[in-house]
């Protein structure tokens, strides 16, 4: 049997759409909606072929992600499936190598996902994140939370609401650790045939300062004719802890219409069991865990500012992209990291998990020995580099 990976056209749409509803269960009823969207994505997915019957695909969208403060071309993998017939086959491992190969050639340098499993892709190099975390609580419980003086916090639509949230959400990005620059595709496919609710915090300037998207369906408890009032967070982001404020007050105000709110925390929200009042036990719960990869060791593991002078030579172990298959110099060079290629020894060998542990801050020394992905001397300097960090992982994909 022959294999062959390309990227799909617009011929491939009902290729995809057989392929992604079988694997995901997906209604009839949706495919008309579906094919519409891949008016716009159908060129991010790739497709594997073996002797010229489609059996596999993925999609690959096109991010930026703050590592550190510092934005880096990051190739998000998401709607992996197979025909049934050919799975446990290796050709959705085949795929991802040839999207390996791509992403670099195309200059991306980490590559994240949301695993259907996560030891399928732990075998071909990515490692786990942490997972984001959802609180659910009555909105009667923000009671303590006040509008500050001069702000207000309103329902909004229309092109001038998108536009403030393309703003507030790149200045969430830039200092949040993990977060995702979307692309203008993303957000026209985002907001392309938007139905939810928006509303705006303002400062006394009329300045928007925090945006909330949001569903809503329901009405209190306990009635026949409707089901119990829920809110539903979709995205919250805010640039002032005045503007955060209003909002969550804002959700107060549905106290006698809404029982349950969900809403994700985030880093930047590690305060919320402050805003909640009468509360013994906060309702939280895990989401699915992201998982994370470097594509290109050189390009993903320089230009980070760095205080301490130094030089660490690792031997790097990626059995899957020969390229990062080498042992490299990482050195402080005029306050910025510096990476290359080198001939010398190295005492000190790194897996790719283990390294893209490193670049995310999720695990220290200990626990990348104790997972057998690092050996020998201790690369102390990159972890003075590359300091514990929590990454937060802002896109669903």
């Amino acid at each position: 049997m022959t294999s062959s990976v390309r990227r799909c056209t617009s011929e491939d749409k009902d290729t995809i759409w057989k392929i992604l509803s079988y694997a995901y269960s997906v209604p009839d009823a949706s495919r008309e909606r579906f094919l519409e969207r891949l008016d716009l994505i159908e060129k991010e997915f790739f497709l594997n072929e073996v002797d010229g019957v489609p059996v596999a695909i993925a999609r690959v969208l096109e991010f930026e992600q703050n590592v550190r403060g510092i934005l880096k071309s990051m190739g998000g993998i998401a709607m992996v499936a197979s025909t049934p017939e050919y799975r446990r086959s290796g050709h959705n491992r085949d795929l991802m190598l040839t999207i390996f190969d791509d992403l670099r050639r195309n200059g991306f340098v980490i590559s994240t996902l949301y695993p259907f499993k996560d030891t399928f892709y732990s075998n071909i190099g990515y490692v786990k994140m942490p997972p984001s975390r959802t609180l659910e609580f009555n909105p009667n419980m923000l009671v303590g939370i006040k509008v500050p003086d001069g702000y207000t916090a309103q329902r909004e639509e229309g092109e001038e609401m998108l536009q403030l949230r393309k703003v507030l959400h790149n200045a969430m990005v830039l200092e949040t650790h993990g977060a995702v620059m979307r692309s203008e595709e993303r957000w026209t496919e985002m907001t392309k045939n938007f139905n939810l609710k928006a509303v705006v915090a303002r400062n006394g300037k009329g300045e928007p300062e925090a945006i909330m998207i949001y569903s809503i369906k329901g009405y209190g408890e306990g009635h026949e004719w409707a089901e119990t009032g829920q809110i539903n967070i979709v995205e919250f982001t805010w640039i002032s802890l005045e503007g955060r404020d209003s909002i969550l007050n804002y959700l107060y105000k549905h106290s006698d219409q809404i029982i349950k709110v969900t809403m994700v925390i985030s880093t930047r929200d590690q305060d919320f069991y402050h805003w909640l009042s009468n509360i013994h036990t906060p309702t939280l719960r895990s989401n699915i865990v992201s998982m994370a990869r470097i594509i290109d060791v050189s390009k993903s593991m320089s230009d980070f500012p760095v205080n301490s002078p130094g030089v660490v030579l690792i031997s790097v172990i990626d059995p899957q992209i020969e390229e990062n298959n080498k042992i490299f110099e990482i050195r402080e060079k005029d306050g910025l990291l510096s990476i290359k290629e080198s001939a010398k020894q190295a005492k000190t060998t790194i897996r790719i998990e283990g390294l893209t542990s490193i670049l995310y801050g999720t695990l220290n020394e200990a626990q990348l020995r104790r997972l057998d992905w690092l050996e020998g001397e201790s690369p102390s300097g990159l972890f003075n580099w590359f300091p514990p960090a929590y990454p937060w992982l802002t896109e669903d994909f």
